[in-house]
């Protein structure tokens, strides 16, 4: 019996350090290849990297996308804590706060570092960024995990509308974002933005691809 709970607690402990890890890769993308362009894919991500901007140029503070991303997912989890109950939340509170926590980390990045960044063309940059965020999302995507965001307000929308599936909740959330980014950097950084959700979605599906696999092998 006990090592039946041992393998549990092992199992359960790996499973975290597997989503943390996804969260991680993910939360270095937007930081290193889609915020230095100004590159909005949608997500809370997106809107932060909005707020950030607008908050450095026309305010008298900047808002950093730690603070974006922690505000709106304790509101969004809140009310989704009421009407779909603690359980359905559990990774996905887990998600959001490992999210909030690297991007609270990189801003420690130094500023020399980051410069580089800076200097890669627009559209290396939108596909790099794209590529690293797919094979973060297919990592937590895999023990079925999220950090929030629209894909929270997407299932919120879905419970309410019980006919309305949850990806197209979920594509009019994060369009609305994009649309917002288009109002706010323009039109060609939003095109950048669309083809890099396009190749971090197929980037996605065969990260889950290779995983489920190499973990049959393993498990034969």
């Amino acid at each position: 019996m006990k090592t039946k709970n041992a393998i549990s607690v092992k199992e359960i402990i790996l499973e975290h350090l597997w989503i943390a890890l996804g969260v991680a890769i993910l939360a270095t993308s937007v930081f290193l290849f889609f915020r230095p362009h100004n590159l909005v894919l949608g997500g809370i991500s997106g809107l932060g990297i909005i707020l950030e901007y607008l908050s450095s140029k026309h305010w008298s503070f900047q808002i950093p996308l730690w603070l974006t991303n922690l505000v709106f997912n304790v509101v969004l989890s809140l009310i989704a804590l009421k009407v779909m109950g603690f359980r359905f939340l559990l990774k996905t509170i887990y998600g959001f706060l490992c999210l909030t926590l690297f991007f609270f980390l990189l801003e420690f990045t130094p500023q020399g570092f980051m410069e580089f960044f800076y200097t890669i063309p627009l559209i290396i940059s939108s596909m790099i960024g794209a590529i690293v965020a797919g094979i973060g999302i297919g990592i937590f995507f895999l023990k079925d995990a999220g950090t929030g965001g629209t894909v929270l307000i997407a299932q919120l929308i879905s419970h309410r509308f019980k006919k309305l599936p949850v990806a197209t909740s979920l594509m009019f959330a994060d369009w609305s974002i994009i649309l917002m980014g288009i109002f706010v950097f323009g039109i060609e950084r939003s095109v950048y933005g669309m083809v890099a959700i396009y190749i971090s979605t197929k980037v996605i599906e065969q990260t889950m691809k290779f995983l489920t696999k190499f973990r049959e092998r393993r498990a034969a």
